[in-house]
C-alpha cells in the first residue's frame, strides 16, 4: 500500500494479514495522534515486510515501548526526530534506514538493540553520533553476522579510520561497505 506524499490528515487503523509493505513516506500532514495510532497498531499488520516513514514528523518518544511485525525485513525511518535507535526491532529486519534524525549517544545500549540480521544500516546526518558511538558500534557490528553496509556522516575520513574502522572486527572486513559523508561528498570505503 503505498500512500506516500499524500496530503492526509488521518490514516485509517484495520488489521489486514495481505499487507506486506506500507509506504507513508513524506504525509507531512498527519496528526502526532494518526501517527501514534498507527504505530501502536503495527502489531495488526503480522504479515508486513517493509514500513516507510520518511519525513512523518515522528519524534523520539512515539518510539518508545513499541511492538514491531515479527516478520519485519525493512524499516525506513529518515528525516524524523528520532533520538534513539527503536527498541523491540525484529530479529528478522535486515534494513534499518535512521538517517537524518536526531540520534544521540548513548551508543552501547542503543547498538544493543540492532538485530543480529541486520545487513544495512544507515545513520547518516544524525548530529549527536560522536566517535563514542561509533568505536561502540564497530565492536558491537561482530554480533550482527550478515552486515555489510553502515553510511554515517564523519568530520573525514581520519576521524572514521581512527573511531570506527581500527574497531571493526577483522571477520567483518572481507564482506563489509562503508558509506562516508563528509564535506558534501560521499565516499565508499572497502576493506577487499
Amino acid at each position: 500500500l503505498d500512500i506516500s506524499m499524500n496530503p492526509l490528515v488521518g490514516f485509517p487503523i484495520f488489521k489486514s494479514k495481505k499487507l506486506w509493505k506500507l509506504d507513508l513516506n513524506e504525509c507531512t500532514s498527519l496528526s502526532r495522534y494518526t501517527i501514534n495510532s498507527l504505530l501502536r497498531n503495527l502489531p495488526s499488520f503480522p504479515n508486513l515486510k517493509e514500513l516507510s516513514m520518511g519525513k512523518v514528523g515522528i519524534q523520539g518518544s512515539d518510539m518508545q515501548n513499541l511492538s514491531f511485525p515479527k516478520g519485519l525485513e525493512v524499516l525506513h525511518l529518515p528525516g524524523n526526530s528520532i533520538t534513539r535507535v527503536p527498541e523491540g526491532l525484529p530479529d528478522s529486519l535486515s534494513y534499518l534506514d535512521l538517517s537524518k534524525n536526531n540520534i544521540i549517544s548513548n551508543p552501547e545500549s542503543q547498538v544493543k538493540r540492532l538485530p543480529k540480521m541486520l545487513d544495512n544500516l544507515h545513520l547518516a546526518d544524525n548530529p549527536g553520533i560522536d566517535s563514542i558511538f561509533l568505536r561502540n558500534l564497530a565492536i558491537l557490528l561482530r554480533d550482527c553476522k550478515y552486515i555489510e553496509t553502515v553510511s554515517f556522516t564523519s568530520p573525514g575520513k581520519s576521524f572514521a579510520e581512527e573511531h570506527f574502522i581500527k574497531y571493526l572486527p577483522e571477520n567483518l572486513k572481507s564482506r563489509f561497505r562503508m558509506q562516508l559523508l563528509y564535506d558534501d561528498k560521499s565516499v565508499e570505503v572497502n576493506f577487499t
